[in-house]
Order: C-alpha cells, then sequence, then structure tokens
C-alpha cells in the first residue's frame, strides 16, 4: 500500500512538470534579438572585475655583459660561535642569482670549500654580496660573517684576480675575518643578449594586450634553450647543468660560443 502511494506521487509530480511545457512548432524569430527589445549590457559581478582574464603577463628582459667565474677558496674567521665547531657554508649573489657552497662540517674557524661558481653577469651589475652562515640541525642557521664589493677591475679587463676580502660581522665592520676569492670574467663572444624574463609583480596587463606570437616565439624559444642545454651536457658530464645555462645565456644561446668558453673555463 505505501508503495502505490509513493508511485501515485511521484506520477503526479511528472504530470505538474509536462503541464508547464510549451509543445507546437517554434517561430521564425526564436532567438533571434529584436530591435524593439532593450538589450542589457553585460556586467561584470564583483569577483569578475577583479580576476585577470589575460593568458600572459610580459615582462623586463635581464641582458647580460658576460659571465663572471667565483671559485670561493676558504676563510679565516675570528671567533667560533657556539659550543661546539661551527659548520660554515656560504651564500653568493650577484644581480637576482643566489648559490650556496656545500657545508663545511667542523670547519670552524678554518673552512675550506673550494667551489666554483659560473654567474651570468646582469647589464649594470659591477659587485658581489656574500654570507658566511652555521648551520645548525634544530634552530635557524646562523649568520656569521658577510662582505659586499665591487667586482675589481682587473677582472673586467679579463684578469684572474686571487686575493682575501676583509668580513663584517658581530665583532664589526672588516673585523670578523678573511675570505679568498677566485674571480674571472668571460665576455659574451657578440652583443649582450637578452637574458630570462624577470618577473615583475606590480606589472598587470589586459586581455587587448596579448600577442599570440610572442606566446608562441616565447615557447620556442624555452624549447630550443633546453635542447642546447642537453645537447652541451654530454660533452661536459662534469660540469652542473646550472653553469651550462649561465654560460649558454650568457652567448645568447650560441652553442659554438658557450662550448668555446667552457673549453677556456677548463683549461
Amino acid at each position: 500500500m505505501e508503495v502505490t502511494q509513493t508511485n501515485s506521487n511521484h506520477n503526479n509530480q511528472l504530470q505538474k512538470w509536462r503541464n508547464k511545457v510549451v509543445t507546437g512548432n517554434l517561430s521564425d524569430d526564436f532567438l533571434r534579438i529584436s530591435s524593439s527589445r532593450p538589450v542589457v549590457p553585460f556586467q561584470q559581478t564583483g569577483f569578475q572585475s577583479q580576476v585577470n582574464f589575460s593568458p600572459i603577463n610580459y615582462y623586463p628582459i635581464v641582458q647580460t655583459q658576460g659571465t663572471l667565474k667565483i671559485t670561493v677558496a676558504q676563510a679565516k674567521l675570528v671567533k667560533n660561535y657556539g659550543y661546539t665547531r661551527m659548520d660554515p657554508y656560504c651564500k653568493i649573489r650577484v644581480g637576482h642569482n643566489v648559490m650556496e657552497t656545500p657545508t663545511d662540517g667542523n670547519g670552524s674557524k678554518t673552512p675550506r670549500w673550494n667551489k666554483t661558481f659560473t654567474f651570468p653577469l646582469p647589464s649594470g651589475v659591477d659587485s658581489i654580496y656574500l654570507e658566511i652562515y652555521s648551520e645548525r640541525s634544530i634552530v635557524s642557521d646562523d649568520r656569521i660573517a658577510w662582505m659586499h664589493i665591487n667586482i675589481p677591475e682587473a677582472v673586467m679587463n679579463h684578469e684572474t684576480v686571487e686575493d682575501w676580502y676583509s668580513l663584517t660581522g658581530k665583532q664589526g665592520e672588516n673585523k670578523e675575518g678573511m675570505i679568498k676569492l677566485i674571480l674571472s670574467y668571460y665576455p659574451p663572444s657578440g652583443s649582450p643578449v637578452q637574458q630570462h624574463a624577470v618577473p615583475n609583480p606590480t606589472q598587470t596587463s589586459n586581455r587587448q594586450g596579448y600577442d599570440m606570437n610572442a606566446q608562441i616565439s616565447q615557447m620556442t624559444s624555452s624549447y630550443e634553450s633546453t635542447a642546447s642545454v642537453e645537447s652541451i651536457k654530454g660533452m661536459f658530464p662534469t660540469i652542473d647543468e646550472e653553469v651550462i645555462r649561465s654560460v649558454l645565456a650568457s652567448n645568447g644561446w650560441n652553442v659554438n660560443a658557450a662550448i668555446n668558453d667552457l673549453l677556456s673555463m677548463n683549461s
């Protein structure tokens, strides 16, 4: 009896829905906008007006003036901070590029790294910033010393400069010890080249500014640069991929020119 009542209610509901359906032939002007009918313009909601529908943003392009090779050899610090021997490592920055050495476990006041980095040298950048940290296992790493130097003029004149530089820290300016660096500069084979795009979070674009050709060109350049790195990696298996990429970038992704620079760096 209960099942019969349920089916009856369901059928009544279906009949109500069918009664609301309009059947028959459609008029000739169905879906046609009449000139006499007012057209309501589309208005964005608060959420839609805040959404940037542009599929691409345009970022400034960094240009390089060559490649800077930096070897972080060793340091002589004036104090061991903490109850145990320090485990120092270095962070070094050129422009917006930051790299760091491995940690010298128990290096204490006389750490040795002998780590070589290759940086693309952006146009207008003429200085190096370096920091020394003591690695910690529980708390955050402790910054021990730092320095900021201008790239020596002799380096930019294609001389290799090996020198000790003063460190600043808790003991005072230029009183935290010394660090030994070896610097070399390699100019690009041609004129300064365009480097990777640097995001600018304050820059926005609208859909009218979208350029499909520019997007395709950017995708093609990315593919070609990856292929260039892969083609060189087999020739220089002992060189880090980031080093190869940096040298390629400084030479405008010219494979032959990059190979010549890598050969001269390893000689």
